[in-house]
């Protein structure tokens, strides 16, 4: 926030999402400047708590990506947390505080020692990237059952916190955009869990809401590819820029818009596209 604080009238475009709308790189989307707001395990609701401080302190931008994550339905603690300037609404601590802090100090060190406790990094410019050697994803050809989802209890109505979101700002451009996931992730943290239908009930429900909606997480040859990605969930910068492709232009390399389709119909394509995965 700092950073953005420093010029906010520089930037025209914001970005909200979890870590996998990180990797999105803010300078490919065309025609503005973006920042992103994105953090790792973010909820829709902690996003409309930033937005809101956004929106109270003046700042109107012309456009505002929404990275949307499949875990924001099945949680019902979707606010969050947030950090205590934004909930009071006053300044952030100084930049010296937040990132020359012990914690912030021996993560630099470990990642510039080589043990970073993740494969993603940050780079000077501030842009996420993941680091050279890591190794690609290796996916659980069993297909077991994805345990370290919390719960499996949908919670159809936490769409309406992403329609909060998107009209937060009323005169602004809204995309909202799935991030890719492998399809063997899709079997396991989903189907075997029973919860794929209600997955693809709330991105539907998502695009009813009217900005635009690009569901990059519908198996393809994309998502396939193991060596885009280190865990299934987190594709490569190269793979983002295929999404800032669609954004800017509606050119797609993998993924559909689902907006104008039917359940029914966006349903169907989904399953066939996990079937025909070969998985």
């Amino acid at each position: 926030m700092n950073r953005f604080l420093k010029n906010p009238h520089d930037y025209d475009c914001y970005i909200f999402g979890s870590s996998r709308t990180t990797l999105l790189d803010e300078s490919r989307i065309k025609g503005h400047t973006c920042f992103n707001f994105s953090f790792s395990g973010g909820l829709v609701g902690e996003f409309n708590s930033f937005a809101t401080y956004l929106k109270d302190r003046g700042y109107q931008p012309k456009l505002v990506i929404i990275g949307v994550d499949g875990f924001n339905f099945f949680t019902n603690d979707i606010k969050g947390t947030i950090p205590d300037y934004i909930a009071q609404k006053k300044s952030p601590p100084s930049i010296v505080q937040s990132y020359l802090s012990i914690d912030a100090l021996k993560l630099s060190l470990r990642t510039l020692a080589g043990q970073s406790p993740l494969p993603r990094y940050y780079k000077k410019d501030f842009s996420i990237d993941i680091l050279p050697d890591t190794q690609p994803y290796v996916p659980d050809i069993n297909n077991h059952k994805y345990n370290a989802q919390k719960n499996n209890v949908f919670f159809e109505g936490n769409y309406k916190w992403y329609e909060k979101l998107a009209n937060t700002f009323q005169d602004s451009e809204v995309v909202f955009y799935v991030p890719p996931i492998s399809p063997w992730l899709i079997i396991n943290k989903y189907k075997n869990n029973g919860t794929l239908d209600d997955y693809i009930h709330a991105i539907h429900s998502v695009s009813n809401i009217g900005p635009a909606l690009y569901d990059f997480s519908l198996p393809s040859y994309i998502t396939r590819d193991k060596s885009r990605t280190y865990d299934g969930s987190h594709y490569d910068v190269s793979t983002n820029n295929y999404i800032a492709d669609a954004i800017n232009a509606g050119e797609y390399n993998f993924g559909i818009k689902v907006n104008g389709l039917s359940y029914d119909t966006y349903h169907k394509l989904f399953l066939n596209a996990v079937s025909s995965s070969g998985i």
